[in-house]
């Protein structure tokens, strides 16, 4: 269970809360009987954190490893020309492998766990596997880490929990992820001071951080955390026509003509499934909007 004051998770039959001592009642402790349910509630919420940057240095060395082997495989078993060379390449090429093995095998399970993912099974993948490994796990997509809301503790407890979860985060510099965390906190207990203090915290350490982004980048993380207010003001603008299309990527969607005041036009498009709005730009770029205004503000201030 978790203690009602600090939100610290304690023994199930703890009296008082080793952390800061807070004797804790009865009804917070389970029985038999209860109605509660000890396993937690999933708040929705995206599965990916699109700001994440591929790791781009993972499958360079990937693909260099791979190229060697196929090189050997092809060109076929080296000559030698004395025995003790002979005799010394396996015991050598098993150094070397294991050495590799290793070194990949860290970077790995390091990249794993900045994914939010197992990094056991990836671990043991890259020993096997290495340049394979390292392909396939620089090309995934960071997982966003589950916002838990705990059955059976008030908003108040559950929202420290939360701020608990979030200064992990921030103290491991995952400052989109302390946001996040922050954010949900503030949602089930808006007195929650230290979780107001550490999302501005968090804000403006997140600032700093885009500093070094590319100026394409800097816009939609502005937009997807709220760094910026700017983005959220909306032009004077009519819709001209709408007519409706498909695509492999998002199946039947609108395209909706865009006049604005000034003289400007665009389109947005509007996924009839998901009822989401994007923005198609570059080749095979596309950005996601949750409603209406966020996007036909974004695509102006980029005309």
């Amino acid at each position: 269970m978790f203690c009602k004051s600090c939100g610290k998770q304690i023994d199930d039959d703890s009296t008082f809360c080793p952390i800061c001592g807070t004797k804790q009642t009865t009804d917070l402790k389970p029985k038999a009987e209860s109605t509660f349910s000890n396993s937690p509630i999933i708040v929705r919420q995206s599965k990916y954190d699109e700001t994440y940057k591929m790791e781009n240095d993972a499958i360079t060395l990937g693909i260099f490893l791979l190229a060697i082997a196929l090189i050997f495989a092809i060109v076929g078993p080296i000559k030698f020309e004395d025995r003790k060379s002979f005799g010394q390449f396996p015991t050598i090429t098993a150094i070397v492998s294991l050495i590799i093995r290793i070194i990949v095998t860290v970077w790995v399970v390091n990249i794993a766990k900045r994914q939010n993912r197992e990094p056991s099974g990836w671990g043991l993948f890259a020993f096997l596997l290495p340049s394979i490994a390292l392909i396939v796990v620089a090309t995934r997509k960071k997982l966003f880490a589950k916002v838990e809301i705990v059955d059976g503790l008030n908003n108040e407890q559950n929202s420290k929990v939360l701020y608990n979860k979030a200064q992990e985060f921030y103290n491991d510099k995952k400052y989109s992820e302390s946001i996040r965390f922050s954010e949900k906190a503030l949602e089930l207990d808006k007195q929650n001071f230290k979780a107001i203090e550490l999302l501005e915290r968090s804000k403006e350490e997140y600032k700093e951080y885009l500093k070094n982004a590319d100026e394409e980048q800097i816009q939609d993380l502005l937009r997807k955390y709220s760094l910026n207010d700017d983005h959220r003001k909306i032009p004077e603008f009519t819709e001209i026509k709408s007519s409706e299309t498909s695509s492999l990527l998002n199946g039947k969607y609108f395209e909706i003509e865009i006049l604005f005041a000034d003289g400007k036009r665009t389109t947005i498009n509007l996924v009839g499934k998901s009822k989401k709005y994007f923005i198609e730009y570059g080749l095979n770029k596309v950005t996601y909007f949750d409603n209406k205004n966020d996007c036909i503000s974004y695509v102006y201030n980029k005309l």
